[in-house]
């Protein structure tokens, strides 16, 4: 037995890239759907990259426009005054008079440093009231121009007390053209600072905080300087985080337009964990630097902590689980919403209710398509509707026979000894030592077939890259028991070598059961396929299994039927045994359907597929199948791992209506062990005639269409 001519059938790791590009599973998909079910795979879809552009184009503008972010932190929250306003709300002795008589000099700072004057003009002060007033004054008749200025000076008076020292106040600035500022509008004043200020969750800039208390030095006429500009973890919070957002989604949508979904993935999680490690950067930086700006208290974190790391987590979501994607969009609305509202009422309590923008705009899209994906479900049952009926009324014939659901009960009793929810996988059947191969010959004969076999004096590794040995380590030690199954290439590998094993116990259960195949005359038209790889083989000569039926197997991309006349035949049936050496009546799957279920519903865990080698029976009774099934759990070449029984009367069939017994079970003959496929589960299904009269091949294609809709 040639077994690297079956490898060599297929390319070298093919079908395994083939299944890593997502988008080949949901290609005829609905989009809506992708996105709840695997959604990686929306990254390939127009629509969702379409959103995911407009996104980037968005933040672009936002970020780099003329009145954009950049643009505001260019400006270093620096305004332009021709006067400013000290106005003393408290001070230190609440029996004192609010008046500024502690203060001999108030002045305006532009990074740091005085404000620079032009020739011509200078600083007038006034007093007046609570208030100092502090003018530009030209010298000449020229109207005064404006000062820029982003922080201001105190300084206290050498003789004054403390008591006077203000602790509470207020910084105002005005662009009105007059010698008199006492005399402006207090609508003409805006509010610029205050002793105390809290740096925003969105503004670079300082939010005035006059409530919040500031007491100055002790030491007389000390100079106190404000700088009002925001420090560097402020620019990494509100301004540097929107970079990763704009490149991720604008590369994110070009990468994924050019069809490679995980350089895409990749890009968009960056949307979200590098801005959450910029956050967390600055809430650390807040509590570094508390003594350097007291107004940075370690309460004001809080939302940049809850903010920081739920944004990590949802990037780590989309890169590694992105199965709960949209489940937590939800979540991490409401984890934002609660911790920026906890912050503004409990923490600078001076704003209101607050919805974060980001966070936001997520939500919002998921309800759309939340609501999106309802329509598509009501769909898809109006698709199958008359299918349905018809399937529900073949049901209702045979529930009315007593002796049709006295069967249905025996096949109850026996079916409950196999757990539905327990999942069989893909195995092999053992790993052994090198040692044990060498005594029992095995290891010589395998040797024999193919050079990929290494000998050294401590082990004997199977060289990467070729699928069917991939698993299969062999050392001086017992490994472990029963390796799953990793790779789609071995998968078909021994599906193609396990079929005719599998094709003649199905041929023994229908003989024993009265059980027929499927017959389809093509009346007209001829199959044609794509990509098509055949290989003949004669199994025959292995001890106490010798097999005597030639198969042409053969693995189609793409199936294309002419019209047919459907009829049932038992397994001797000429035509049938001519149909079956042909290699036209074997079943294995379609390696389209398979990376569709792999990538919908499996996420790609190869070693979950267990209908890749399968077989239908048709029968006429219920009682027929309860002997099948009886003649399998007899059978010691079979083993039988899970019974889904959807003849049973408590199963749920109202969406569908479809009916049938699924029967996942190994081959456990000593021809299989030999080739160790004895690990390998098939698919036996076992269907009952009226229903099976129903699977017209329009009746198919409507169920494509529907499973397609719902991305199943």
């Amino acid at each position: 037995f040639n077994m690297v001519r079956v490898r060599n059938s297929l390319p070298g790791g093919f079908l395994d890239q083939r299944l890593n590009q997502v988008r080949h599973g949901v290609q005829d998909a609905d989009a809506t759907m992708v996105l709840f079910t695997r959604p990686i795979g929306a990254i390939s879809k127009a629509p969702i990259l379409l959103i995911i552009l407009i996104a980037g184009i968005y933040f672009a503008v936002d970020f780099f426009g003329s009145n954009g972010r950049l643009a505001a932190s260019a400006k270093h929250s620096v305004f332009e005054a021709r006067h400013m306003r000290f106005t003393v709300l408290a001070t230190r002795s609440p029996e004192l008079v609010q008046d500024p008589v502690s203060i001999s000099k108030f002045g305006a700072l532009l990074h740091g440093c005085e404000v620079e004057l032009a020739p011509g003009y200078t600083i007038e002060l006034k007093h007046h009231s609570s208030s100092i007033f502090l003018s530009l004054v030209s010298l000449s008749q020229v109207s005064p121009a404006l000062f820029k200025a982003n922080g201001y000076s105190l300084t206290t008076h050498a003789s004054a007390g403390l008591a006077g020292d203000p602790v509470r106040w207020v910084v105002h600035w005005s662009s009105h053209q007059t010698k008199q500022p006492q005399s402006i509008p207090e609508t003409d004043w805006i509010l610029q600072a205050a002793s105390g200020c809290v740096f925003g969750l969105n503004d670079l800039g300082c939010l005035p905080r006059p409530a919040i208390r500031y007491q100055l030095s002790d030491v007389r006429n000390k100079l106190h300087k404000f700088d009002l500009s925001s420090p560097w973890f402020m620019y990494v919070g509100t301004l540097i985080v929107y970079l990763p957002i704009v490149f991720g989604c604008l590369l994110g949508a070009l990468v994924g337009i050019m069809g490679f979904t995980e350089g895409s993935r990749a890009l968009l999680a960056i949307n979200f964990w590098v801005p959450g490690v910029l956050e967390v950067v600055t809430a650390l930086g807040m509590i570094m630097h508390d003594r350097d700006y007291p107004q940075t208290s370690s309460l004001l974190t809080l939302y940049w902590w809850v903010l920081g790391v739920s944004s990590m987590v949802f990037g780590g979501i989309i890169q590694f689980k992105d199965m709960y994607f949209t489940h937590y969009i939800p979540f991490h609305f409401l984890l934002t919403l609660v911790g920026l509202n906890v912050h503004n009422k409990y923490i600078i309590r001076e704003r209101g209710f607050e919805v974060p923008f980001s966070p936001a705009i997520t939500f919002i899209f998921w309800i759309v398509f939340l609501l999106s994906r309802q329509r598509v479900l009501r769909r898809t049952v109006n698709t199958i509707r008359a299918d349905k009926d018809c399937y529900d009324m073949a049901w209702k014939a045979v529930a009315e026979q007593p002796e049709q659901l006295a069967a249905c009960m025996q096949l109850d009793s026996i079916t409950q000894e196999f757990d539905v929810k327990a999942r069989p996988q893909q195995r092999m059947p053992f790993r052994t030592s090198a040692w044990s191969l060498a005594a029992s010959g095995s290891l010589d004969s395998m040797s024999a077939m193919t050079p990929l076999f290494m000998p050294d004096s401590h082990n004997l590794e199977v060289v990467a890259g070729n699928p069917w040995f991939s698993t299969m380590i062999f050392t001086p030690t017992l490994l472990n028991q029963t390796p799953r199954i990793c790779s789609l290439d071995q998968l078909y590998i021994q599906a193609a070598v396990l079929e005719p094993l599998f094709l003649d116990k199905v041929n023994s259960i229908a003989q024993a059961s009265s059980g027929m195949f499927l017959f389809r005359n093509q009346s007209s038209g001829h199959t044609s396929s794509n990509n098509v790889v055949s290989t003949s083989e004669v199994i025959a000569g292995m001890e106490g299994d010798a097999l005597t039926h030639t198969h042409s197997l053969s693995l189609s991309l793409s199936h294309t039927p002419g019209s047919q006349l459907i009829r049932y035949v038992s397994w001797d049936d000429p035509q049938h045994v001519q149909r079956m050496r042909s290699g036209q009546g074997i079943l294995i799957k379609s390696v389209d359907r398979i990376i569709e279920k792999l990538t919908r519903s499996y996420h790609g865990d190869v070693a979950v597929i267990l209908d890749l080698v399968r077989q239908c029976i048709v029968f006429d009774t219920v009682t027929d199948i309860l002997g099948a099934i009886q003649f399998m759990c007899k059978d010691p070449d079979i083993q039988v791992h899970r019974i889904k029984n959807r003849l049973s009367t408590s199963y749920d069939a109202s969406l569908f209506g479809y009916r049938d017994i699924l029967v996942n079970c190994c081959i456990t003959s000593k021809t299989a062990r030999q080739l160790r496929l004895s690990g390998h589960v098939c698919e036996l299904q076992l269907i009952l005639r009226q229903f099976m009269d129903h699977r017209t091949l329009e009746g198919h294609q409507r169920y494509v269409e529907f499973r397609n809709m719902r991305c199943e």
